[in-house]
């Protein structure tokens, strides 16, 4: 199982110059659309998928352009941000495991859904909720995660990444 995540996390952080600045042509961008073939969630209808590199974690960002938008983060040596936030910023969290996977939920005062899944690797989601719609797809997705097989996803919805990930 490690070791098929850890070969997973290098060969995205191989392919990451083909997702690279979205200066590549059509050809490049298929390959990267076939390289992310598959993903640990389950998006819904309309979510695209943008992989971004990392040092020593798999980053990604899936959004519905004008919407919703997580960061997705995995790596052995991640903290568990949901479990790290001060409690005087959090106005409710709460644990449940899901799939034989420890999940906490952290919701902040200012507006953030933090998810972590305390797994062989810890995975953490966040975003900024703005309404109970975007709350919802959140949750709904992040349920589904699975990291050994996951889920199709269809080319379409991969777009190049970025060279850094966006700060908040």
């Amino acid at each position: 199982m490690v070791r098929s995540r850890v070969l997973m996390m290098i060969s995205l952080f191989l392919l990451s110059p083909i997702l690279g600045t979205g200066t590549e042509g059509k050809k490049d961008q298929e390959s990267s659309a076939s390289a992310a073939s598959r993903f640990d969630i389950k998006m819904l209808p309309g979510y695209r998928l943008q992989i971004l590199p990392g040092l020593d974690t798999i980053g990604a960002r899936i959004f519905r352009p004008g919407g919703l938008s997580i960061d997705f983060a995995s790596g052995e040596h991640l903290q568990k941000k949901a479990d790290e936030l001060p409690s005087s910023k959090v106005y409710w969290k709460t644990k449940q495991t899901i799939n034989g996977r420890l999940l906490t939920c952290a919701y902040t005062r200012s507006g953030y859904l933090v998810a972590t899944f305390d797994d062989a690797f810890v995975v953490d989601f966040e975003a900024r909720i703005r309404n109970k719609q975007e709350l919802t797809e959140m949750l709904l997705m992040i349920a589904t995660y699975e990291p050994l097989k996951g889920y199709p996803v269809d080319p379409g919805a991969v777009v190049p990444g970025k060279t850094q990930r966006r700060q908040n």
